[in-house]
Parts: structure tokens; C-alpha cells; sequence
């Protein structure tokens, strides 16, 4: 996903579609000022995306459910799921995850990972992520962040923001036979299906599943299940 432009606000739509941030390529935009966009963005970014159909979130959490109950069945894990939610924004996904677990015999801890320090604020908010972490994925993760369990990386691989190359930091995060739940849109895998192919085999990671489901409004995505081998 995209934020407004920061000359003014503009239609999540017309940014999702032109993969810019509003007039100016991401790709040439520095890391700073796109915390300056995502500082801005981070007030409407929530309803933006619901406005505009984004349906990842909700397929995430199906999928982070189904892995834990796997997950606990064969490995008869009885401690907390360590869960990490990398580029988790205003936290949406965490509410998802959090919530309906209030009313199982599941319990997780969860972290989110983001590089704008006013999306975590949102996040924090929200008080369902146990801790949250400031770090930009385009470069190795903070210690702190690994030996997860899990790690899902939804809306995270966009192109001109973070490509196949961030990949093997959110891939390293996990604990051997730890689960990566990450989805591409469908679009950028045509041309870069390789490049994402080879991140995944250097990190010493499996694909266990793949499937293309929607995204926002009419664009679809492939949602990969990852799983670290060493």
C-alpha cells in the first residue's frame, strides 16, 4: 500500500493504483521523508484501507490461526506463540490476532515492527502487542526481534519500497521450523518471481504453501507460508 502525497492528501485508490507516493516514485525518496509521509498518513491510514477493500489483513489472521493450531498439534508447544508482525502499522492485524484470542486456550506474545515511530503510537494504542520495535526491514532486524515462532509481513513487498532483497531480514526472525506468512502482489511476482524464489532458498526457508487470494479493491496477491528449515 501507499500513502498521500506529502503536498496533500490523496486518494488511497489513485496511490495504490500509480505505486507512488502521490507524485514522487518512491524510489526516490529517502528513508526520512518517507517517515515524514507515513507520520502524516499514519491519522487517516487505518480507514484508507478499509475504504479501499484491503482484505490482507483479515486472510492473515486466518492464516496465523490455522498455523498455531498446526503449530501446537506438532510440536505440542504448550508456552506462548512468539508472534511478529513486521510493517504492522497502525496495528490493525494485531487487534485481529489479539482479540479472538482472548477466548481460546492460546496464548501469544506479540511484536510489531515498524520504521514510522507515529504508526507504533497508533499501534500502542491499541494495547494488544506486547512489545513494539522502531526498525526499517530494509535492513537486519535488531536481536530483539528473533527466534519468533511466526512472522507475517503483510503489504510489506511493494515495489520501489521493499523488494526481495528485505526479505531474508524478515526471514531471519524466525526460530528453526518457525513459520513466515508474507504476501506480493500478483503483479510484482511476474517480474520478479526469481529474485523472491532465490531470497527464499538463501534464507534457508521452504515454501509450504502458496495461493493467490484478493488484495485491495480488484488487485490480488500470492500469499506465501514459509517455513525455516535450520
Amino acid at each position: 500500500m501507499h500513502p498521500p502525497s506529502a503536498e496533500g492528501h490523496v486518494k488511497a485508490t489513485d496511490v495504490f493504483v500509480s505505486c507512488s507516493f502521490g507524485k514522487q516514485a518512491v524510489t526516490k525518496m529517502s528513508t526520512k521523508d518517507k517517515q515524514k509521509v507515513y507520520a502524516q498518513w499514519s491519522e487517516t491510514y487505518e480507514q484508507d484501507s478499509l475504504d479501499n477493500d484491503y482484505v490482507a489483513w483479515p486472510i492473515c489472521a486466518e492464516k496465523i490461526f490455522a498455523v498455531m493450531s498446526n503449530m501446537a498439534s506438532e510440536e505440542n508447544l504448550s508456552r506462548p506463540f512468539k508472534l511478529e508482525d513486521v510493517g504492522c502499522g497502525t496495528g490493525y492485524l494485531g487487534t485481529l490476532v489479539s482479540d479472538p484470542l482472548k477466548s481460546t486456550d492460546i496464548s501469544a506474545f506479540l511484536v510489531g515492527v515498524d520504521f514510522s515511530s507515529e504508526m507504533l503510537e497508533k499501534a500502542r494504542n491499541k494495547k494488544c502487542y506486547d512489545k513494539l520495535i522502531v526498525a526499517d526491514i530494509n535492513h537486519p532486524l535488531p536481536t530483539e526481534a528473533r527466534a519468533m515462532d511466526i512472522a507475517v509481513a503483510m503489504g510489506v513487498f511493494v515495489e520501489g519500497h521493499c523488494d526481495a532483497s528485505a526479505l531474508p531480514n524478515v526471514l531471519a526472525c524466525l526460530r528453526k521450523n518457525g513459520i513466515a506468512l508474507i504476501n506480493i502482489r500478483s503483479t510484482t511476482i511476474v517480474k520478479f518471481e526469481q529474485e523472491y524464489l532465490q531470497a527464499v532458498a538463501d534464507s534457508k526457508c521452504e515454501i509450504v504453501q502458496r495461493d493467490e487470494q484478493m488484495y485491495f479493491g480488484p488487485a490480488k496477491a500470492q500469499y506465501w507460508t514459509l517455513r525455516k528449515t535450520v
